[in-house]
């Protein structure tokens, strides 16, 4: 099992460093697809106001399943659910060529997949950045 990134999130929004991640925690999605849900939002929002402040920096959206389901198609969830929070933020002014994403899918978990509390905590997003 994958050891959580360790971070202070006042940190990572006042001084932000290149190789710092942070889980999203409050990014969620409807079940087994990949739209966003309207709480989403306001943790997407805080990211654009983030990198407006910081115009070189560089990140990598990596999105994450637990292990309920195929292997190949968490994959699939995983990817497009990375690529829709990149979406959402150069729909809000964000330059596409600044961000990547990927899906990891079910393969590095941070929690046990025996429970719904450890599968819902391996279901994530990660935003790191990458360089200022």
């Amino acid at each position: 099992i994958a050891k959580e990134p360790e971070l202070v999130e006042n940190d990572f929004f006042s001084n932000p460093k290149a190789g710092q991640s942070i889980i999203l925690r409050n990014v969620q999605f409807e079940t087994a697809k990949w739209n966003l849900l309207p709480e989403s939002y306001e943790t997407l929002d805080s990211l654009v106001d983030l990198m407006a402040r910081f115009p070189e920096m560089v990140i990598e959206i990596v999105g994450h399943t637990d292990n309920k389901g195929k292997a190949a198609d968490n994959i699939k969830l995983s990817q497009n659910r990375a690529a829709a929070v990149m979406m959402y933020l150069a729909e809000s002014g964000i330059e596409a060529d600044r961000m990547k994403a990927f899906g990891k899918g079910q393969e590095e978990p941070i929690d046990t997949n025996d429970n719904e509390t450890g599968r819902a905590n391996n279901r994530r997003v990660e935003f790191k950045i990458i360089s200022l």
